[in-house]
């Protein structure tokens, strides 16, 4: 039967229309038993590929395109492992090497591959290149002119010297009706329109997926390139292989094994971090490493260790995090710094004898240092043998939306318009989304050209643009990585595999997570100022202290800037419970999740937590496990022991049961896990009812609730950061600030740093750094912050600063070359308000001397100037104009517009006059207002849109109004009606009823608008008057 052998689908990146997976279902209703893929220039898609193929009965045969010029394209179909091998080889020197070599690239892979050649003199240049019986003519008709002439002088050439000859369709797409998407996706590649595409700019309609019989008949003339195919799939004999690993070997000392040498360091460091070593230890230990040793990965162990181990002695900060910190031996080695024994953690949720993926020891470092990390495992283990991982940039939501706007012709500024009001979500739910989210009804979504630009975004959805890094992973291999998977450059500059990182652990290689986390940063730099200021250098190597100014801040929720503990939501919740213990802090970084909370159990665990409600157990087997969450499933570790409880599973089949329940599964898959479930525990005496409930609440969760290990790790971070925020406010400010903050932009941490009684000054010619210091009890804007000043004017500063400090404007100019925008901006931020004149005066001597001063350093050939060179260019001082000041509303707006920031005073300040016969309540006082309706204005510093429990969208706005920040909540109705003022930030009037609940003060709204719009309403007489008295309805605006 003839097989397809030429296939592209989506991993030929905006060429092929349609998924690997619609090819094969395609295949498999025209009854096909093999099926080639063979994208260009890559085997992006192969892994997934072969396993789907492999799995619904067809046989797969992987390959790839290759683009070589002076010859054409060439497909490549390996017959063996070795063919695989230097097709991999051929691919990653295709991509990497400026030197590639197209001929010489053919001469390695035709021993082991065969090589398809669609073009007459690509088969003329491999014949004359390589003595191989692999070459074959590739026979393509689309009922173009050209294809019969090509196809006739293909055969002439086989046929003289003995080659076979082999029919294919060179698919682009699965079914005709993809021709359009083929199209729309070239017009994107080409960056063009529809309207210019040529018919040699696309392939022809007929480039699809086409049954045998039709293949039959169209080569009805030359049956033997039909029967080829056939013997050509039956020769390609590679699989890729299942169950393999391929890790790199750790350097071992003569006479241990990995698992001997694994066995000592643990019980070592298990001493150390227990005193005394006790049976309990000894016996958790034990069993850990049997496992281990079981699975083989003894080695995996001692290599992420070693990484540990160069981190610390490198003095880069690091914590290992994730399921992993359920595992004994992992603290043991110093991976992770949580105690699991003390937390109860389960090592089973980390590994167990039932998995069949490799473990995940994720690792975070410090992110300014992490490339420190990534080097050294480049040297220890080879070049060759160490790439970072890959993953897929897709065209998603507003992505697919734009880019078919452009097909289509429409200018820049109206596509920007068009999409900017559109939340970043998913290209199909596109409908939804404008039809449900208030921001979009402004967009004439149902009219034309939008209509048609919508249509066309929803058939690219998720369609793979470009290869990608991935944020944080990298593999390791025993053999150099172009040998199982090719490689190529990404846009970041660093070489990454093809296979992103479910393709990578499937053919073997090791993956380790090594994420840059600014948290560590923050800590490490505020730390590292301490120090600086005191003399002494504090130590969290130790468990968290009771530090009363510490809990205060975390059960006030006064925690911005903390890592994990920072967002509205989780300020709120910590307000609710008031924690006082740890245990706590790490169950609400899980309860929030959406998953316990939109089962109810965020609210029941408060109540519980406060006494309010009694704890309570569905089933005797549940207190022993819940009790430290009052009776509340909480983490994904309480799915394992519930499950092992009640229906008497073991704690592998446990962790099976949920991966199953946090994956997307059938509801017939679904139904027949819970009938397995609700069966086991009713034959162990559960009542079928009990056992019905413990499956939904299991259920319900499972998808979005924490790993415990995981949140006992971040919780650790969490306190730290806070320690710092208590006991040592301008350090911590000024190392979040350097940072890049996290949950929130720096102008929101420069409001809280005010309402901590750190001033937050300006930039400083003199003072400041290039990035932000602490200055004694306040925080100093570094250089690096003025907009427009490059990165090396800034070392220029520095440098030049180390022969003293800068005395007069002229000094400056003289000893810093910089260009005019840069200086203005300096200027105009107040960055050169230590000089003698006001920033308007510094304007216009810079317009008088900065181009006198170029031209000097200039003919002098960039010669630094001296004082008098440049003195002697200008005006004596005395005819300098005097010009007044900038006013301090003026400096304020100039100061947002250079920096991004609001940082002389707040940036309701420049709105006072008209705020005030609009705000009649403040955001400190809103304790005292429980129960009454309230009127306030804000600066909006954050958002976010979510489903309500009736799965209608709602949406919480956090303000910040001087005297603190408030939360404003705005149910279905009340978003319906007015969330479509809250696409932009700015200054915001929010009213309606404060409410109390648990301790934390939230404003439910009635309406929402921004200040402008809000002054034109009640210019019109149509609302918001001065003042209405508490619990009297107002009537909205006209809009």
């Amino acid at each position: 039967m003839f097989v397809h052998l030429h296939c592209h689908s989506y991993y030929s990146f905006l060429r092929g229309a349609r998924a690997p997976e619609a090819l094969l279902e395609q295949a498999a209703r025209l009854g096909l038993k093999q099926l080639a893929l063979t994208d260009r220039e890559g085997l992006y898609g192969a892994v997934a590929f072969a396993r789907r193929a492999e799995a619904m009965g067809i046989r797969p045969i992987v390959g790839a395109e290759l683009p070589l010029d002076g010859i054409g394209g060439v497909v490549a179909l390996p017959c063996s492992a070795a063919g695989y091998a230097a097709l991999c080889r051929t691919l990653t020197r295709f991509h990497l090497d400026p030197a590639f070599d197209p001929a010489a690239a053919l001469e390695a892979l035709a021993e082991d591959n065969w090589l398809l050649f669609a073009e007459p003199r690509g088969l003329a240049e491999a014949l004359r290149r390589c003595r191989t019986p692999h070459l074959v003519a590739e026979l393509v008709d689309h009922g173009r002119p050209a294809d019969r002439a090509r196809n006739r002088a293909l055969l002439e050439l086989a046929r003289r010297h003995g080659l076979p000859a082999a029919a294919t369709n060179a698919v682009v797409f699965a079914a005709p009706g993809d021709w359009d998407t083929h199209r729309l996706l070239t017009a994107i590649r080409l960056r063009s329109t529809l309207g210019k595409l040529g018919p040699d700019d696309t392939a022809a309609p007929d480039a699809w997926l086409k049954p045998p019989a039709q293949m039959a008949a169209l080569f009805r003339e030359c049956p033997e390139a039909l029967a080829a195919t056939e013997r050509i799939a039956e020769s390609c004999e590679f699989r890729f292989p299942s169950g393999a690993t391929i890790h790199p070997p750790f350097p071992l000392p003569a006479g241990e094994s990995a698992f001997s040498l694994l066995w000592k360091r643990a019980f070592a460091g298990a001493a150390r971090r227990y005193r005394p070593l006790t049976p309990a230890v000894i016996a958790r230990l034990e069993r850990e490493l049997e496992v281990i040793r079981q699975m083989g990965y003894a080695e995996y162990f001692l290599i992420v260790r070693d990484l540990v181990e160069f981190a610390e002695t490198s003095g880069i900060p690091t914590v290992g995090r994730g399921s992993a910190a359920g595992s004994l031996t992992a603290y043991a080695l110093g991976v992770t710094h949580v105690d699991p024994l003390a937390l109860n953690l389960s090592f089973e949720r980390f590994l167990n004898l039932h998995r069949t993926d490799p473990p995940d020891i994720d690792l975070d470092f410090c992110w300014r240092r992490r490339h420190e990390v990534i080097r050294y495992l480049y040297q220890k283990y080879g070049a060759d043998n160490a790439a970072m991982l890959a993953t897929f940039v897709t065209l998603a939501g507003r992505g697919a939306l734009r880019e078919s706007a452009r097909a289509i012709g429409l200018p820049e500024r109206e596509i920007s318009r068009f999409t900017r009001p559109i939340p970043h979500h998913r290209a199909e739910h596109i409908d939804t989304v404008l039809r449900e989210i208030p921001e979009c009804r402004t967009i004439p979504f149902h009219l034309e050209p939008y209509a048609t630009v919508i249509r066309l975004a929803k058939t690219i959805a998720g369609h793979p643009r470009h290869l990608g890094l991935h944020p944080c992973g990298i593999v390791l291999s025993r053999v150099p990585l172009h040998e199982v998977v090719p490689l190529q450059m990404t846009a970041a500059g660093l070489a990454a595999t093809q296979f992103d990182m479910r393709a990578a652990e499937d053919v073997g290689l090791l993956k380790i997570d090594i994420l840059g986390q600014r948290s560590l940063s923050v800590i490490a730099d505020a730390l590292d100022a301490v120090a600086r200021r005191t003399g002494r250098r504090l130590d969290f190597s130790q468990a968290p202290p009771a530090d009363p100014a510490t809990w205060r801040i975390v059960q006030a929720g006064r925690t911005m800037g903390c890592f994990q503990i920072e967002s509205p939501g989780m300020r709120s919740l910590l307000r609710k419970l008031v924690p006082k213990d740890m245990e706590t802090i790490i169950a609400a970084s899980s309860v929030i999740r959406p998953g316990p909370s939109d089962a109810g159990m965020l609210r029941e665990f408060i109540a519980r937590y406060h006494g309010r409600k009694p704890a309570a157990y569905i089933h005797p087997a549940l207190e022993p496990i819940l009790s430290t969450t009052l009776g509340v499933m909480v983490y994904q570790e309480d799915i394992l022991r519930v499950a092992e409880a009640v229906a008497g599973i073991t704690p592998g089949e446990a962790d099976k049961l949920r991966r199953a329940m946090s994956s997307k599964r059938s509801a017939e898959a679904m139904q027949a896990l819970r009938d397995a479930f609700v069966e086991k525990a009713v034959a162990r005496g559960t009542a079928p009812e009990t056992a019905a409930e413990i499956w939904r609440q299991m259920e319900t969760f499972s998808g979005y609730a924490f790993c415990k290990a995981h949140s006992a790790s971040y919780a650790a971070i969490s306190w730290q950061a806070a320690y710092l925020k208590a006991h040592h406010p301008a350090e911590f400010f000024a190392a979040v600030l350097a940072n890049g903050g996290g949950f929130y932009g720096a102008a929101a941490y420069v409001l809280e740093a005010r309402r901590w009684g750190i001033p937050v000054r300006l930039p400083h010619i003199n003072r400041s750094g290039r990035d932000y210091v602490a200055e004694g009890r306040a925080v100093r804007v570094g250089l690096a912050q003025v907009r427009d000043l490059t990165a090396a004017t800034v070392d220029r500063i520095l440098a030049a600063r180390r022969d003293g400090p800068f005395v007069s404007f002229v000094d400056f100019l003289a000893r810093v070359p910089a260009e005019r925008p840069e200086l203005e901006n300096l200027i105009r931020c107040g960055a050169l308000d230590c000089f003698e004149f006001y920033r308007p005066e510094l304007l216009w001597r810079l317009a008088v001397l900065h181009e006198p001063v170029k031209r000097r350093r200039e003919s002098l050939g960039g010669r630094l100037l001296g004082f008098d060179d440049v003195t002697a260019l200008v005006f004596p001082d005395a005819i300098t104009p005097r010009i007044p000041d900038f006013t301090p509303l003026e400096k304020l707006r100039q100061e947002a517009e250079v920096l991004g920031l609001y940082v002389s005073d707040h940036p309701l300040e420049l709105h006072r006059a008209e705020l005030a016969g609009l705000a009649r309540d403040r955001a400190a006082d809103l304790s005292a207002k429980a129960g009454r309706r309230v009127r306030l204005a804000g600066w909006l510093i954050t958002q976010r849109r979510v489903f309500a429990k009736n799965k209608q969208y709602m949406k919480f706005l956090t303000l910040d109004d001087e005297s603190g920040l408030f939360e404003a909540v705005l149910f279905p109705e009340c978003y319906r009606e007015w969330g479509h003022y809250t696409a932009d930030y700015g200054a915001f009037i929010v009213e309606g009823q404060a409410v109390d609940e648990f301790g934390s003060v939230t404003v439910e709204a009635r309406r929402v608008m921004p200040l402008g719009e809000c002054i034109r309403s009640a210019g019109t007489g149509a609302g918001w008057p001065d003042a209405a008295a508490d619990g009297v309805p107002i009537e909205s605006p006209r809009r």
